[in-house]
């Protein structure tokens, strides 16, 4: 490796707070951050609304959630390779627009189920929205470190480490705000916690449920798709030392 390019290490240490305000003036990253938001967030309201919507809305056994998750499984496997091959005719945030139409199409075909949807269905749209939603991660995560890069153009620092932590909060923050958002929706809308198996949520709460699985999910990758179609690295005029 004595031939690879290297970076001369910053020798005058920069503030923490100087560094986050620098890198809020960086729009393709602060875009990137919004979008991973969404995803996450989506991806958190169907999994926390999943087990009610089985049971209230398809009354079905929460046994079926096995083979959601085989099918969930297989599609995220599946669908890496012909995304990468996506992305080389595309670019990756166009890719990832494609990625999160598809995945706002299947949240919204939720919509449809009910008790009578045979199982290979409820395992079909397992399978679609894992591909979709493994599109959206694998362009999300491809981004990332041509945000870094641009950044280190635009400025003259590697700040990769700041970059990478911002991104990981941004995580966990969907993380803990989707379920407590869902949870003031639907006990706002009249959800009983803790009722027997044989009973059955009253309307509102079912319909809270159904906005949770299908609704909520489909706006938040509609916002995706406005976000990653405005994403695009401009060429720094010069580097900023």
């Amino acid at each position: 490796t004595r031939g690879a390019p290297a970076t001369e290490q910053t020798r005058t240490p920069i503030p923490f707070m100087e560094q986050a305000r620098s890198a809020a003036s960086n729009r393709p990253f602060l875009i990137l951050l919004a979008i991973k938001y969404l995803g996450l967030y989506a991806l958190s309201a169907t999994v926390a609304t999943n087990i009610f919507f089985v049971r209230q809305v398809m009354q079905q056994s929460e046994a079926i959630m096995l083979w959601y998750g085989l099918a969930y499984m297989v599609g995220t496997l599946v669908a890496i390779t012909p995304w990468v091959l996506i992305s080389k005719r595309l670019s990756k945030a166009k890719t990832l627009a494609l990625s999160a139409s598809l995945a706002a199409l299947v949240n919204l075909t939720w919509l449809l189920s009910g008790p009578e949807e045979p199982l290979m269905i409820y395992m079909l749209r397992a399978l679609i929205l894992a591909m979709s939603n493994g599109g959206m991660l694998l362009m999300g995560q491809s981004l990332l470190p041509d945000v870094m890069e641009y950044d280190y153009r635009r400025t003259g620092l590697r700040r990769e480490g700041l970059y990478a932590g911002l991104y990981s909060f941004v995580e966990k923050l969907a993380f803990a705000t989707a379920p407590l958002t869902l949870g003031v929706l639907l006990s706002s809308m009249g959800f009983v916690p803790g009722l027997p198996r044989t009973a059955t949520q009253p309307e509102s709460a079912l319909l809270a449920i159904t906005l949770a699985m299908a609704i909520i999910p489909a706006i938040t990758n509609l916002l995706k798709v406005v976000l990653a179609l405005q994403f695009k690295i401009p060429e720094p005029e010069s580097v900023q030392r």
